[in-house]
């Protein structure tokens, strides 16, 4: 009893601590389960992260592969941006020699214009002497503005500006041009050649010739005059240098020819005097000499016989033909070699031809009128080979060549000129008018009034846009073509 009195507080104690390690169990138990829980997290975190680790190393080695190539393309680069540099450096050196040689020619040109400049400069001063404009649009004549020596006529005509009274030539045709500066050039009183501008409103003599004035054209620069004299004592041909109102040189050609006409060509001269054709080459044009040394009568021109007294010739104005026509009809046409290429009867004998050669619609024409009422229109094709056209309607002529147009007009034509810019020919008249025709069918569209006599002479500005006229002792400033009044019969190419 003792004994189990002894044992049963060691049971209790037993039995106390059974129940704590149960217990203490049961926390093991649970820390156990979150500590696997962890443990489960950790490996599923772990193989989530080894996939990452996969797929970095992946990364990693593709990077290196592109970090290879950057480099070899980094070193090709490198390589071309040497090649660069080097070509660059090159290039530097050729335009620091280019460089160079532009600045030896700019200086080389600079020097030239500046020498052009004061060239012109000079030229221009020496022009201006002789005036600017024949046809300025703004001028109004008024008792202090008539031009000197030239007396106004105070008639008043429809589409004129004015008319001034000139001394009588006995030199019908071919004693009026203006040049390409508008200066005018008219013969007065059978040996005085007056300079004519509206712009500064006077007249100026250029000089007294030695015979009667018989014909007179510009160059093509508008520097130099030709002046056809003679009497029947003499016959010569006079170039004048206008800028410095002196003779230049005077060709001779023989006795009792007379020259009519004359025309240029570049340097060369052409001129008609009695049954010859002459052409001299003129030399010197641009030198500044001494003016006496160079009247020269032994230059030797080119000549040719004709059958009839030369009328008329003109080169075309692309200097391609040469035309010339005769006092008995006949019409000869030259290349610009002047070899001869055809010959026709134009009109009737002694019919005094006037002549015009102009291009149209890339075509060459030839007009020709005579004092026997007749206007003609010629076409030449072909190398100016022939002349081709209709049968004239009249039927008065029967030739193998034939105008393209044939008018029978009511008075005999004194000159025929061509309006570029209007596409019209316009025609001087006996009874002292001046007809404007259409072309090339030359359909009549107006006729001017106002000369007292045959205007024998028409002469163009520069620019074609406005008409002088001259008859036996007066001259008609006419207004510009655009200004001109509408035709009555309303067939007109000019509105007002």
């Amino acid at each position: 009893m003792s004994a189990q009195k002894k044992v049963e507080p060691n049971i209790e104690g037993i039995t106390a601590m059974m129940k704590a390690l149960e217990s203490h169990n049961e926390d093991l138990c649970e820390k156990y389960k979150s500590i696997k829980g962890t443990v489960l997290t950790s490996e599923s975190t772990i193989a989530t992260n080894l996939e990452l680790i996969k797929e970095l190393k992946a990364c990693v080695s593709a990077l290196n592969t592109n970090t290879q190539e950057s480099s070899a393309k980094i070193e090709k680069l490198n390589i071309d941006n040497k090649a660069l540099a080097k070509r660059l450096e090159e290039s530097k050196q050729s335009l620091g020699e280019m460089q160079s040689r532009y600045n030896t020619m700019e200086k080389s040109l600079a020097d030239k214009l500046c020498a052009c400049k004061e060239e012109n400069k000079t030229l221009v001063e020496k022009l201006q002497k002789v005036g600017r404009s024949v046809q300025p649009r703004d001028y109004i004549l008024t008792g202090q503005d008539v031009l000197l020596d030239f007396k106004p006529v105070t008639r008043k005509i429809n589409d004129a500006k004015y008319i001034v009274s000139v001394g009588e030539c006995l030199s019908r045709k071919n004693v009026l041009d203006i040049n390409k500066f508008n200066v005018l050039a008219v013969a007065y009183d059978n040996r005085l050649i007056y300079l004519c501008s509206e712009t500064s409103k006077e007249a100026k003599r250029l000089g007294e010739c030695e015979c009667r004035v018989n014909c007179l054209a510009w160059n093509q620069q508008g520097t130099f005059l030709a002046i056809g004299v003679g009497d029947e004592a003499c016959s010569t041909i006079e170039i004048w240098d206008v800028s410095k109102t002196s003779l230049f040189k005077r060709l001779e050609v023989e006795k009792k020819h007379k020259c009519r006409s004359l025309s240029w060509k570049g340097n060369i001269i052409t001129a008609g005097a009695g049954n010859y054709k002459y052409q001299w080459e003129i030399t010197g044009l641009g030198d500044d000499q001494d003016i006496q040394s160079n009247i020269d009568r032994s230059i030797e021109p080119s000549k040719e016989p004709y059958i009839g007294q030369i009328d008329n010739l003109q080169w075309s104005d692309c200097k391609s033909i040469l035309v010339t026509t005769t006092k008995d009809g006949l019409m000869y046409i030259y290349d610009e070699k002047s070899k001869r290429t055809g010959t026709t009867k134009a009109h009737e004998n002694t019919s005094n031809v006037a002549l015009q050669c102009f291009s149209w619609n890339t075509t060459l024409f030839i007009a020709t009128g005579c004092n026997k009422k007749c206007l003609k229109l010629w076409r030449a094709e072909d190398g100016i080979t022939s002349v081709k056209a209709a049968k004239p309607k009249s039927g008065i002529y029967d030739i193998d060549w034939k105008p393209t147009k044939d008018i029978m007009c009511e008075v005999g034509i004194s000159n025929i000129e061509w309006i570029p810019s209007k596409e019209a020919i316009i025609t001087g008249h006996t009874t002292g008018d001046i007809l404007l025709w259409t072309c090339p069918d030359l359909s009549l569209i107006k006729i001017l009034k106002g000369h007292a006599s045959a205007p024998w002479c028409l002469a163009l500005n520069a620019d074609k846009s406005a008409m002088v006229s001259k008859a036996k002792n007066e001259m008609i400033f006419w207004k510009p073509f655009d200004e001109f009044q509408t035709p009555s019969n309303n067939l007109g190419i000019w509105t007002k």
